[in-house]
């Protein structure tokens, strides 16, 4: 999960190879963990599980990494105006 946070490409695909596996499961099987065979349900995992994919492959094709907001005004060598 760490290597996801950190938006490293290998680790996004990976997750994303998982998330397409669990989409693919819940279509083939009709069925969720527990016997949950309600289409209503099904069509609500493959659903989320398709979006994720979606943020997962747009994040390893574009290669961004997150910002975190807040470290560096928190951190900040004193600059110029602060003493």
């Amino acid at each position: 999960m760490g290597g996801v946070l950190e938006n490293r490409r290998e680790f996004l695909l990976f997750e994303g190879a998982r998330v397409a596996t669990a989409g693919i499961a819940v279509l083939l099987l009709g069925a969720w963990f527990g016997g949950a065979r309600d289409p209503r349900i099904v069509l609500s995992l493959v659903s989320f599980a398709l979006v994720s994919l979606v943020g997962l492959s747009l994040a390893a094709i574009l290669g961004q990494r997150a910002p975190i907001h807040g470290v560096r005004s928190r951190f900040a060598i004193s600059g110029p105006n602060n003493s």
